[in-house]
């Protein structure tokens, strides 16, 4: 009787865990049956079993209430096009096993897997866990990051990182705006995944933040910083020193060097973020680009964002033509709080900024005509409309699905509300006092987004003889500080007529609302810090036989938007700035100077001319520079028969530079430089002896450019439009004798004599080319690269190593050309995998004689010979695909 109550109770007690292991063992034959037997295709089922015993409970876990997460896809329709893309992702039981085991280390190292587009079309990549925090492994719809082969992208990723949609969807409703306003910003796309057949639900797709989106995105490859709130090599490094500390920083793109030499410029823009001495205000504007960085914090400010804070999430671009950064926009949320005039000052650089009212003047002004006219709200809404439409039936749970759009549509539409409530104010409320000077002080206290224009004051008697003035050092005395307004005086009105008489707005940073202001009640949020439109007295002053200490109204009107400004007299009853500095109490910007040459003269240090500043040269000016000396023109410039020459015979000067926006239009004539190299100059490196960057219609007519030395170009154009290279000749050239990166443009009637390297290069370029001879070039004649499409018309290339590369998706029209004696007459190949796919080049009624080889192809290029002489050498591949090479109508050569 003992021994049957002992095996009774054995048996009461092992039988939960035997029902326990019977339910795990059918979930997981049901597993294998499903994704490996009737779904597979004939892949062998052993190479991607359902996993180990972990795996098997996970899944038995998941799938208890859950019955969605037994949809598999369907072998049924595969080839049909999907409104929501595939990816059909498959790894190895074992390697799911090893991913999950011992996270998030273990998540961090590839895992193999295959990608399939189609039955018949697979792609092998490498997948791991993404993400730093234990929730991106914790659940089942993990982040996913997948890598691709570099010449095997994937629709143009290399790098996809897959987050569920249900995490990213105000993110990817941002970066939607981001993209239309033309900022910075990955790619991004809703698709379904599968992962061994298993429907994980709905993802959404980003590229990855490198070099790759930086050139998709149209900026020259530089650096990108990545302020993130763990660092995974050093994980004792603390992210509160984000902008205190550059090491904290880590670089992820050009070259990826992690060494000393890139962190200067860094440490210049912390410095000048932290710093408080009045003159840091003009150097953190040197090292930012004010017009990109105003248009993305705009964007930051309209969402409500405050995911990038003081103490993480915050990715910088570093251009190296400009020397400036940019802020990229990655990870946006919604959490624009409701209350009038509430604004992002999460992380240190944006509380800076928000403290100059030029500033927030010109983010306030790209809000208006960049986002409210265009109301990107409806965008927004209307993308949201499309994926719910498309999705909600492909979602693990329908009806949350929907219920989270709907939600997104509400917060959606409030945040629109709030942001035009904030554009909406315009309040000004003035007081008069008497100096003790004897002068009349008018206190103006500006409220609104951006600054107002003042445009008249009316009096209580007569305004003749009365004068007005800024009291720009806030005395109450009128000195020789103060600026005097133009006025018009009209019976007891005092018109204004000065464009430029602004009255700042200022920001109160005391507190921020995650409440209705209309409910009265503040709260602060530590951990997002807001700041609230208030009130910035302007003083004037009255003076004058006319003046009194009595006015009865004061006009002004926006500098923003529409509408009428509120006006009272007396003190402002609502928010005062509390942090805001006046733009009068900074200092004033050093005045405008005039450099003036003519004759001869010798420079014996760098010469900067600023854009308020003008350089006039006299025609047949000689400078003689000594070594390393530089000449950086930021404003427009028209300099007729200027001739360089070295101050030391043996020794270089360095660059003459047309720089920025400011300096578009300039042209140079009748120009002969000789013996200079390269520079770096506040960051920027400036490869040519002649250096172009970010200037529109600049002209190079009628000039002779020789014998420089050191630097890897002798003539370049960078991030140019509309240039005009005419009647030219450059010999003797160190690199390129001309080079052209991510312009557009002309290049007629020129000579290139000799260059070490390419005779004309051109980077994702669309510059075109007539009437040019170029002979003896030490590589290529010209080089045609990183999808750049020009038009070549009347070209010789003669004695060149490679008369013609072309590469990396690049489709340049050649007609009327000439190739001669060069060892290679066309190469066509792929270089940087950045850019799939060789060369594309079409060749009409050209000549091709006296070449080792005419034509040399890789295997993914293509070219079109038509109506073109050649002697037929011709090096092309094994296994090159059917009509990759065509000859249409081909001529032979004479000396065939």
């Amino acid at each position: 009787m003992h021994h049957r109550h002992i095996l009774r109770d054995v048996f009461w007690l092992s039988l939960p865990v035997t029902v326990i292991l019977v339910y795990l063992i059918g979930i997981a034959i049901s597993d294998f049956h499903k994704a490996e037997v009737e779904n597979f295709h004939g892949y062998p089922a052993r190479s991607l079993r359902i996993g180990g015993l972990q795996s098997m409970f996970l899944r038995a876990t998941q799938s208890l209430g859950d019955v969605s997460h037994n949809r598999f896809l369907s072998s049924k329709g595969r080839g049909e096009p999907d409104v929501v893309p595939n990816i059909d992702l498959r790894v190895k039981g074992v390697d799911l096993d090893a991913l999950d085991a011992r996270f998030p280390k273990s998540s961090k190292k590839w895992r193999d897997a295959w990608m399939h587009d189609s039955p018949s079309k697979r792609q092998r990549v490498s997948v791991h866990y993404r993400g730093q925090l234990l929730t991106n492994y914790f659940f089942h719809q993990k982040s996913w990051k997948i890598k691709t082969k570099k010449r095997e992208l994937w629709n143009g990723y290399r790098l996809i990182n897959l987050t569920p949609l249900s995490r990213r969807l105000e993110s990817h409703l941002s970066l939607l705006v981001a993209r239309e306003v033309g900022l910075p910003a990955p790619r991004a796309r809703v698709v379904r995944l599968f992962v061994n057949m298993r429907d994980e639900g709905l993802y959404l797709q980003e590229e990855q933040i490198d070099e790759s989106m930086i050139r998709r995105a149209g900026r020259m490859p530089g650096d990108v910083f990545y302020g993130e709130l763990f660092i995974p090599e050093e994980p004792k490094r603390s992210s509160n020193e984000l902008f205190w500390n550059p090491y904290v920083w880590e670089k992820r793109a050009r070259n990826n060097r992690y060494s000393e030499q890139y962190r200067p410029h860094l440490e210049d823009l912390l410095d000048q973020v932290c710093s408080e001495d009045p003159g840091s205000w003009d150097r953190l504007y040197n090292r930012l680009e004010v017009d990109e960085y105003a248009l993305y914090f705009a964007l930051l400010s309209f969402q409500g964002d405050h995911h990038v804070d003081h103490a993480h999430n915050h990715k910088l671009y570093f251009d190296p033509l400009l020397g400036r950064f940019e802020g990229i926009v990655w990870n946006p949320l919604l959490y624009l709080p409701y209350g009038e005039g509430v604004e992002t000052v999460a992380n240190r650089m944006f509380k800076k900024l928000a403290r100059d009212p030029r500033f927030l003047d010109r983010v306030h002004r790209l809000m208006h005509d960049r986002f409210l006219k265009s109301d990107m709200t409806l965008l927004q809404l209307r993308e949201l409309d499309r994926i719910r439409s498309a999705c909600a039936p492909l979602a693990l749970d329908p009806k949350a699905f929907v219920a989270r759009t709907r939600a997104m549509e509400r917060r959606l539409g409030q945040r629109g509300d709030t942001v035009r409530n904030q554009a909406a104010v315009a309040d000004l409320h003035y007081e008069v006092a008497r100096s003790p000077s004897g002068a009349i002080t008018v206190q103006l206290h500006a409220r609104a987004t951006a600054s107002l224009r003042l445009r008249g004051l009316t009096l209580n008697g007569p305004a003749s003889g009365v004068r007005l003035f800024e009291d720009r050092d806030f005395d109450g005395v009128v000195g020789e500080a103060d600026r005097e307004l133009k006025v018009d005086a009209t019976g007891d009105r005092l018109e204004v007529l000065d464009d430029d008489a602004l009255l700042y707005v200022g920001r109160d940073f005391s507190a921020g609302y995650d409440r209705p202001h209309k409910d009265g009640i503040e709260s602060y949020s530590v951990a997002r810090d807001y700041t609230r439109l208030a009130s910035l007295a302007s003083p004037l002053l009255l003076v004058g036989a006319g003046a009194t200490a009595a006015i009865t109204g004061v006009d002004a009107e926006r500098t923003v938007g529409e509408g009428a400004v509120t006006v009272r007299s007396g003190a402002p009853d609502g928010f005062v700035a509390t942090e805001t500095v006046h733009p009068w109490r900074l200092p004033a910007p050093a005045p405008a100077r005039t450099y003036r040459f003519a004759g001869e003269h010798t420079l014996r240090e760098d010469l900067i001319v600023r854009p308020q500043d003008k350089l006039l040269v006299e025609p047949d000016t000689t400078l003689r520079l000594a070594p390393g000396v530089s000449i950086v023109v930021k404003s427009r410039a028209e300099i007729r028969g200027l001739t360089i020459r070295r101050l030391v015979p043996n020794r270089p000067w360095g660059v003459f530079v047309i720089q920025g926006k400011s300096a578009s239009s300039s042209r140079l004539e009748r120009c002969d430089f000789r013996g200079g190299s390269d520079d770096t100059i506040d960051h920027v490196y400036y490869s040519g002896m002649l250096s172009v960057h970010y200037a529109d219609k600049v002209s190079v007519v009628d000039s002779v450019f020789a014998k420089n030395v050191l630097g890897d170009d002798t003539v370049r154009f960078a991030k140019c439009h509309d240039l005009l290279i005419l009647r030219v000749t450059v010999s003797d050239a160190n690199g390129d004798a001309i080079d052209c990166d991510i312009s557009t443009g002309k290049i007629s009637h020129v000579r290139v004599i000799s260059p070490r390297n390419d005779g004309i290069d051109l980077m994702t370029a669309n510059v075109d080319l007539s009437d040019v001879l170029i002979e003896g070039a030490g590589d290529k004649g010209i080089s045609v690269g990183e999808s750049a499409n020009p038009l070549v018309e009347r070209v010789r290339l003669i004695r060149c190593v490679t008369g013609l590369g072309i590469k990396d998706g690049s489709d340049p029209l050649l007609r009327n050309c000439e190739i001669k004696d060069c060892r290679t007459a066309i190469a066509s190949y792929d270089k940087n995998w950045r850019y799939p796919g060789g060369g594309r080049g079409r060749l009409v009624d050209c000549v091709l004689s006296g070449n080792r080889r005419d034509v040399e192809l890789d295997r993914w290029s293509t070219l079109v010979l038509e109506r073109c002489s050649t002697r037929r050498a011709y090096a092309l591949p094994v296994g090159l695909p059917a009509g990759a090479f065509r000859e249409i109508d081909p001529r032979e050569g004479d000396d065939q």
